[in-house]
């Protein structure tokens, strides 16, 4: 970010990032508490919103964290209430807040809780927006703290100055050009106070340290040092973009599953790219399947990027979230949410006509259909996923040594599909051949069925 031109108020700044973040006339909700910077907020909107048009309300949130918040709301309501903007309020339970505290992590807690209600206050408002008053020295600790913990290219990103964190809501950040110093200066020439959190003094946060010790010190050492660090957010962005375009603009590079809506990255990728271009792809798989890149860090990546180029198999990734994360033979799967549980249970066959009779395993899209000359001849057949210790009918052969052959993935692996009578394989898609010669046997698969994913569609026709 650059200094602005000689001459350009606060307020045109302002009026500049609103226009690039918002169309005129959109509800905003502006999240407010009795600090300078989201108070400068609400100020400069409120001003600004006389020549580009903006449908204003304040959302104010109780953490239950401290004492003297309905002071702190009593000034946002005095002040908001002399700009003509409405104020709606929310309060997180103090029973939740206390149980965070003994948890760790509180401020991510607090910050994740204060999202959400400030969506429904937003909700509520009609406003699809929500704007917030991180500035640019919030940028400046932000990407200190990142490259501290060992982000790579993403933690030099920052803080994004807009992202969609539910369906038809977006927070936009207008004020990230713009220091916490001048919001004060701003602040203090309309007459307008502010009350500090003392959160922001509590040194066992490492953003506080950054603020009160390490930005100093910085900006002792060269001046408008905090100002240049926050800039290389928007450089950073930029070359991500730009790296991130190259690798992943042949959608053969990276592949969309049925499984489950994951992602995969083939063996093939990593074995005909340098690993610098390894990276890129992996992080820009994850932050497709979470939404964002948040509490990845550098040794999350390398993980990854050392798993692949080992060829081995992984079971799911230690990785933060929710995510599922699998490495199998050089190739990367990647998926939003854990993966479903397999069909505990057998499906016997239903007769549909004479001489024929089918089963379908419903949540993986397949179904089988077998012809036979007596009821006898399928009484013990059912259709379900394989089992441990399956061999194959009048044979010793396991099915794993079949599917170690054939190089199913792990994360596949529970959900191949067997035509069987108790543990002996009758057939299975794409893997084992009917082995009973009495029967007639074919398989039904749905164009969206995850086995689809592994090519397990030999010999099988599609759904009707």
């Amino acid at each position: 970010m650059k200094p602005p031109p000689s001459g350009q108020t606060i307020e045109t700044r302002a009026m500049r990032a609103f226009a690039g973040l918002v169309q005129p006339g959109s509800a905003v909700l502006l999240a407010v508490s009795g600090g300078s910077d989201s108070l400068g907020l609400m100020h400069l909107a409120s001003k600004i919103s006389k020549q580009f048009p903006l449908a204003l309300a304040v959302g104010f949130i109780d953490h239950g964290l401290r004492d003297g918040i309905e002071q702190e709301l009593r000034l946002v309501q005095h002040q908001a209430h002399q700009l003509g903007v409405p104020v709606y309020t929310a309060s997180i339970q103090k029973g939740d807040a206390t149980s965070a505290k003994s948890q760790g992590d509180l401020q991510a807690w607090a910050r994740d809780r204060r999202y959400q209600l400030l969506t429904r206050l937003a909700a509520g408002f009609g406003a699809p927006y929500i704007a917030t008053g991180h500035t640019r020295d919030d940028q400046t600790e932000t990407i200190l703290m990142r490259l501290i913990r060992g982000s790579g290219i993403d933690g030099l990103v920052g803080i994004p100055s807009q992202r969609e964190i539910a369906s038809g809501t977006t927070v936009i950040r207008p004020l990230l050009d713009i220091s916490r110093e001048s919001l004060r200066t701003y602040l203090s020439a309309k007459e307008q106070a502010w009350i500090e959190d003392p959160s922001n003094q509590d040194d066992r946060y490492m953003r506080v340290r950054i603020r009160n010790a390490l930005i100093p010190l910085l900006d002792s050492l060269q001046t408008g040092a905090s100002r240049k660090i926050a800039a290389l957010a928007g450089d950073a962005q930029d070359a991500r973009h730009c790296i991130e375009t190259l690798v992943t603009q042949d959608e053969a590079n990276i592949k969309k599953l049925n499984l489950n809506s994951g992602l995969k990255v083939a063996s093939g990728f990593f074995q005909n790219h340098p690993t610098p271009y390894w990276r890129p792809v992996i992080r820009a798989v994850l932050r497709q399947i979470r939404g964002d890149l948040r509490h990845i860090e550098r040794n999350h990546i390398e993980l990854i990027a050392s798993l692949v180029a080992s060829g081995k198999c992984s079971s799911a990734l230690p990785l933060p979230g929710n995510t599922a994360v699998f490495v199998d033979r050089g190739a990367l799967f990647a998926f939003p949410t854990p993966l479903p549980p397999a069909p505990a249970d057998g499906i016997p066959l239903e007769r549909t006509g004479t001489g024929s009779w089918r089963a379908s395993l419903t949540p993986l899209k397949i179904g089988v259909r077998v012809d036979a000359k007596t009821k006898a001849a399928v009484h013990d057949l059912a259709l379900r996923v394989r089992r441990p210790g399956d061999r194959l009918l009048n044979a010793s052969r396991k099915l794993k040594k079949l599917l170690n052959q054939a190089h199913i993935p792990g994360p596949y692996r529970p959900y191949i599909p067997v035509l069987a009578r108790q543990n002996a394989v009758v057939a299975s898609p794409g893997l084992v051949e009917n082995r009973d010669q009495t029967l007639r046997i074919a398989w039904h698969i749905a164009p969206d069925s995850p086995l689809l994913d592994i090519k397990l569609d030999l010999h099988m026709r599609l759904m009707d």
